[in-house]
């Protein structure tokens, strides 16, 4: 499955909002109908995180709230005005969205500009979701929270900007993007072929059954790898090993490395600028 929507952002965040109080000016629990077959579930928030729970029902429950910190005395009556949270509906996919004016798409792609020196509010949404655990999701926010994804079999693409992307007890393909964080991924199964992990400040940690098979790459300018797998090295890149540590073997990556476990059945990408990348056996 493609990615449908990527985050193309500049995020311009103010120390001057602290000391105000938020006060919330919407929230809601609702039901809507889940995606059939091989739909997606959207969630795009922009300020605030989102949490996303596997169970066994038929349908999504959506539980939100809004919340905003006036900067100004028009404040609290301007944000009012510009935010809005939405649920679409097309064909066999479903949208929950917080509509903002910072927010644009172009050609598939999702634009999102903040510049809180211009702004006379600051806000936050928390998204909280129930789902089908089979469910396709793509989801992405921006500042004030955590990604976090349990017990989905189906496609995840999860991204951020400043926060964490951690997903418990998946087993499809996992397609996650942050800038500054950390991404934690729990596999349930053998990792969804094409699955990837990147992030540019932050480490990667995936934990998988002793049972893997997957071709692995690995990317990394500032970073380290780390397994407690057997592997076999393949022609593209070259590990060095450096030492053992508390923290388990240590390896160096020149340039794009490949290697094998088990038979390869898999292909996993990890990708890091400063932060280093671990993949290990499941306890």
């Amino acid at each position: 499955m493609e990615k449908l929507i990527t985050l193309l952002t500049v995020v311009l965040i103010s120390s001057s909002m602290m000391g105000q109080s938020f006060q919330t000016i919407e929230e809601d629990e609702l039901t809507t109908y889940a995606p059939k077959d091989n739909g997606i579930l959207t969630v795009h928030n922009v300020n605030g995180p989102i949490t996303i729970r596997g169970t066994d029902r038929s349908d999504i429950l959506i539980k939100y709230e809004l919340k905003v910190k006036p900067k100004s005395s028009s404040g609290l009556s301007q944000a009012k005005e510009d935010l809005s949270f939405v649920i679409g509906k097309m064909n066999d996919s479903v949208a929950v969205v917080l509509n903002s004016p910072f927010v644009s798409y172009y050609r598939g792609q999702r634009r999102t500009n903040i510049d809180s020196e211009s702004m006379n509010y600051w806000f936050i949404c928390t998204i909280d979701l129930e789902v089908p655990a089979n469910i396709n999701l793509n989801l992405a926010t921006i500042n004030e929270g955590k990604v976090l994804v349990e017990n989905i079999t189906g496609t995840v693409i999860a991204d951020n900007v400043n926060g964490d992307v951690i997903l418990d007890n998946v087993k499809g393909q996992v397609i996650t993007e942050t800038i500054n964080g950390d991404i934690r991924v729990d596999f349930l199964g053998n990792p969804g072929d094409g699955s990837q992990f990147q992030t540019i400040n932050g480490d990667i940690r995936t934990n998988v059954p002793d049972y893997l098979s997957a071709k692995v790459s690995f990317k990394s300018m500032n970073g380290e790898f780390y397994t407690d797998f057997d592997y076999t090295s393949n022609e593209s890149g070259r590990l060095i090993k450096n030492e053992e540590n508390k923290r388990g073997s240590q390896y160096k990556i020149e340039q794009m490395t490949e290697v094998t476990i088990g038979s390869g059945k898999s292909s996993l990408f990890y990708e890091t600028l400063n932060g280093d990348m671990f993949l290990r056996k499941l306890n």
